[in-house]
This record gives structure tokens, C-alpha cells and sequence, in this order.
């Protein structure tokens, strides 16, 4: 795995962190892009997870991503 980034995210009242990093799986030859955000509630972390089979998977699927990430809201 490559080094993880990094990255303060605002979240409403909230500062989460949104991470990515590439993911390297030798045993199937395939290296792919990964994005997780962490975003701190009232009642623990609430994980938001971008994978895919594959880098190209992931960057279609970022749009969706974003989507969600930017009309998340965090409430009491």
C-alpha cells in the first residue's frame, strides 16, 4: 500500500478526515485506488468508503462519492 494522504474535510459543523491511497494486491496483479472518510458523530465515526475492483472502477464510481460527501449531513 502506498502512503496514505491526508486531507481535513468540513462536514457541516464537523471536521472530518478523508483519506486515499493505492492499494497494491500482488497475488492478482492489480493495483487500485482507494478514498475513505471518517467523519466524527455524536455516537461514534461514521465511515464512508470508496473501493471498486479496480482504479478505473474507482474513478467512475467517484462521482457518487462526492455526491454523498457533499450533501452529508451530521445532526445531534
Amino acid at each position: 500500500m502506498t502512503v496514505p494522504e491526508y486531507r481535513s474535510v468540513t462536514i457541516g459543523p464537523v471536521t472530518a478526515t478523508e483519506c486515499t491511497y493505492v492499494r497494491d494486491h500482488p497475488e492478482a496483479d492489480v493495483k487500485k485506488r482507494e478514498r475513505l472518510l471518517a467523519v466524527p458523530t455524536a455516537h461514534g465515526a461514521a465511515i464512508l468508503a470508496l473501493g471498486g475492483l479496480d482504479t478505473e472502477e474507482h474513478e467512475q464510481m467517484l462521482p457518487a462519492y462526492v455526491l454523498a460527501k457533499n450533501t452529508l449531513q451530521v445532526t445531534g
